[in-house]
């Protein structure tokens, strides 16, 4: 009994931890559905109303009605093509970063420090840009934005990824005969595909 309690106490003050982190984390959207489904009235009530009394579809009907279905479809094609090119552009500097040693170790840092340039610094610079292009209030102007930010943590990300993978698989392939490029985008792409996806998820949002 004396081996079993710790045990058994160490579990149920871990099931405890973990229901409270799980709680903490998923509150916020149990809470943010349960509101789409409030009236207005109910919304601003006080004290808060947890499960809505006359649960209703207005708020999604006003979203798609309201023009919020054209802002959802924006949002979409602007992230979604600033996230496929920044991989794509980003994976190519990255792998020739870890496979070259360019710059040494301070390039890479100087790539994650461009994340966190204020946007302020360059609007201006980007406005005369678009101005001079005719691409203001367009969707490539909004991809270029966003993809001056998502490409330096897309490098520094993908870099680390590209490092993990063995140089002798690539060498092998170079001795076959295969180019540079051709070991790149059918070997080490591959390879790294989870490095893909993990830094995709990071960078949808933004």
């Amino acid at each position: 009994m004396r081996h079993r309690t710790p045990s058994r106490t160490r579990r149920i003050f871990r099931g405890v931890v973990y229901l409270v982190v799980l709680t903490f984390f998923l509150f916020p959207i149990f809470w943010i559905a349960m509101t789409s489904f409030k009236t207005g009235s109910e919304y601003l009530h006080s004290p808060p109303i947890w499960i809505p009394r006359e649960p209703n579809l207005n708020s999604y009907w006003h979203a798609i009605s309201g023009g919020g279905l054209g802002a959802m479809r924006n949002s979409f094609v602007i992230a979604s093509f600033s996230t496929a090119l920044a991989l794509l552009i980003g994976s190519l500097a990255a792998y020739g970063l870890a496979r070259y040693e360019v710059g040494g170790q301070n390039l890479p840092l100087f790539f994650l420090s461009q994340r966190f340039l204020p946007p302020v610094v360059v609007i201006f610079p980007f406005l005369l840009m678009f101005k001079a292009l005719r691409w203001v209030d367009t969707y490539q102007a909004l991809i270029i934005v966003n993809l001056t930010f998502n490409l330096p943590y897309t490098i520094w990300m993908m870099r680390s990824f590209f490092r993990e993978i063995p140089r002798e698989i690539e060498e092998s392939a170079l001795v076959d005969g295969a180019s540079p490029f051709v070991a790149f985008w059918r070997i080490a792409m591959p390879l790294a595909v989870p490095g893909l996806i993990a830094t995709g998820i990071f960078l949808l949002p933004v």
